[in-house]
């Protein structure tokens, strides 16, 4: 038999509630409940997740899709795996390079000195 609160007044339900709320089974039966409902709020959150970065790697992979589109997923789902985590900012002061040779030494000792910074 379902328990009603038809006829009650505002201070009887909470009087009542807090009565039967005393009983052992009862309140292991709400709390059961209560986790009950986390666990599938948790799971809803979960499946959402999954379906926001699926649409995003579809996006990521369309051709069809602007560039600006592409490139815009791709740093969300980088953020999302935490590959954007920290940023730095990289300020070349040398003069032009005279070479192909020369550049890649330069972008090399660049990268060097940027990773030994961060590190």
């Amino acid at each position: 038999m379902a328990y009603t609160h038809e006829g009650m007044s505002p201070k009887a339900v909470r009087t009542e509630a807090s009565r039967v709320n005393g009983n052992p089974i009862v309140s292991r039966a709400i709390e059961a409940g209560r986790a009950a409902q986390e666990r599938e709020k948790r799971r809803n959150g979960a499946n959402r997740a999954r379906g926001i970065i699926s649409r995003l790697e579809a996006l990521a992979d369309s051709e069809d899709q602007p560039g600006a589109v592409r490139v815009s997923a791709l740093k969300i789902l980088a953020q999302e795996a935490g590959m954007l985590a920290t940023t730095s900012k990289l300020e070349v002061t040398t003069k032009n390079p005279e070479s192909e040779s020369e550049t890649l030494a330069e972008l090399e000792n660049t990268l060097r000195e940027a990773f030994e910074e961060t590190g």
